[in-house]
């Protein structure tokens, strides 16, 4: 228990305050460090700013030269483009010491203008020390070793069973191991108890019809399952990598004991690997590929309903409040359009991805934030500007602002000019042009922002001398200064103190 109290100490002491934005990204982070106060929100920049200092200074709390760190990221090839400018920042933090950052992605999915290629470089001209490890294909000498290794055999008694493992799965790792393992459950290689070594039927085996793919291979596999353990786990791949059997259980209105039995195969067969859970058994699939197999599995027809039945389930669980389970949801209602027959179901889901894209953009998410507001937008009907004025002005001023903040100008100053021709009081005008004010100033174009504010400040019928001459400027001075004297210098000591990040 002390031990957790000075670990609380430790993080209440790096976030200073500002301990809610971590809390909004990980909600179980407040069963350690407690409610924390909520923080005053700032322009989108500098909340950005912001949120990447305390991420950074929560992650530099846990490496020392006794025990460094290792970050593993895996997948980068489907990172977004603020995750990967955080993690720049990251790196480039002097205070970022004894961290060690690997990241794996799938070389063929990333082009020259993929974020990932920008950040690489980018570290490359700031001389960042890194080193790059290809993976490719086993070949014949990789294949004949990893062999050796685990039979005890002469590599010249394995140059034939590793040739005719190479031509059937091409070298890829996963395919070797899935198949390899599979021989020996059908006993094509089996352990020999009484001559104490491994031995196979080399004719059996160039017999064997095998799919060019791992893809092909594992959905012929799952085919081999009997029919209630495909079915639990097709409908588990919707679910996603990591599923629970609650879950499960209530999409497929099955008895969680017939569904522990069915995945009991797939847990024998290498296709699941249970893990912890808190309540009720949790499973993740042991690879992507696998994963992906069991997906193909559904027809396009039932995708969508079974996808809006998820995402419905899960809305009926969580608070709208708790972001990952409201991200979750969403995903699945997006992927369930087909479903939609009624106008209040898409108004629904109209709110929800502006409830999800709020939220992920007080992360700092902006690109991810704008492809819920993008999705919100395509669901609203022209017609919507009179019908739901207040939402459709709120989803579309909410997307204005994230193109803006991906840089995507020509699409934000569009949506922007579309606003304000929608807008049906000054008082909304006023907002779009109070919001270019924030964006211009945290570009640091000052005449736009002068130019702007003048006319917010027109839109809201408030008079301001902008060219104020000698006599105005005295009078102001006067005025300030009257104001001066009724303030005594004791009152001022019990203002509370200037944070850092007002310093900064």
């Amino acid at each position: 228990k002390l031990q957790v109290e000075v670990w609380k100490l430790r993080l209440l002491q790096a976030v200073d305050n500002y301990g809610q934005l971590l809390i909004d990204f990980v909600p179980k982070l407040e069963l350690l460090i407690g409610p924390q106060p909520s923080v005053p929100s700032l322009p989108p920049l500098e909340a950005q700013h912001r949120f990447q200092l305390i991420m950074s200074r929560f992650i530099q709390l846990f490496p020392h030269e006794d025990h460094p760190l290792i970050l593993v990221l895996d997948n980068l090839q489907w990172a977004d483009d603020t995750s990967l400018q955080y993690l720049t920042s990251l790196i480039e933090d002097t205070a970022t010491t004894h961290l060690l950052i690997v990241l794996s992605y799938r070389n063929r999915e990333i082009t020259r203008l993929h974020p990932l290629s920008r950040l690489e470089k980018h570290l490359i001209d700031r001389n960042v020390a890194m080193s790059r490890i290809s993976l490719q294909a086993l070949e014949l000498t990789d294949l004949k070793q990893l062999l050796l290794d685990v039979m005890r055999y002469e590599a010249a008694d394995l140059d034939e069973l590793a040739r005719v493992l190479l031509h059937k799965t091409d070298g890829n790792p996963l395919f070797i191991k899935q198949f390899l393992q599979d021989l020996i459950d059908d006993q094509r290689v089996e352990f020999d108890e009484n001559i104490r070594s491994w031995k196979w039927d080399l004719q059996r085996i160039t017999e064997l019809n095998v799919p060019d793919n791992v893809a092909s291979y594992l959905s012929s596999k799952l085919k081999q399952f009997p029919d209630q353990t495909v079915y639990a786990l097709s409908r588990a791949a919707f679910i996603g990598s990591l599923f629970d059997l609650r879950t499960l259980a209530d999409i497929t209105e099955t008895p969680i004991e017939a569904l522990s039995e069915a995945l009991a195969v797939a847990v024998h067969g290498r296709l699941l690997q249970p893990v912890n859970g808190e309540e009720y058994p949790h499973y993740k699939f042991q690879h992507n590929r696998i994963h992906q197999a069991a997906y193909a599995f559904i027809s396009e027809e039932e995708r969508s309903e079974l996808h809006w039945k998820i995402g419905l389930l899960l809305l009926g669980r969580s608070p709208l409040s708790e972001g990952t389970t409201l991200f979750e949801a969403v995903q699945h209602l997006n992927q369930a359009l087909t479903w939609l027959d009624r106008p209040e179901q898409r108004l629904q889901l109209v709110e929800l991805n502006l409830q999800a894209g709020v939220k992920a953009k007080q992360t700092t998410a902006h690109e991810t934030a704008l492809q819920y507001m993008l999705q919100a937008t395509s669901l609203l009907a022209e017609q919507s500007w009179e019908a739901q004025y207040g939402l459709t002005f709120r989803v579309f001023r909410e997307r204005a602002e994230l193109e803006y903040l991906c840089s995507h100008f020509d699409t934000a100053n569009e949506l922007f000019h579309l606003l304000i021709d929608k807008a049906t009081t000054n008082m909304d005008k006023a907002y779009v042009y109070a919001m270019k004010v924030q964006l211009e100033a945290s570009n640091d174009n000052h005449e736009e922002v002068i130019s702007l504010g003048q006319h917010t400040l027109s839109l809201l019928k408030v008079k301001h001398q902008f060219d104020p001459g000698y006599v105005q400027l005295t009078l102001q001075w006067l005025r300030l200064r009257r104001r001066l004297k009724k303030v005594s210098l004791e009152s001022l000591t019990l203002l509370p103190p200037m944070t850092d990040e007002a310093r900064r």
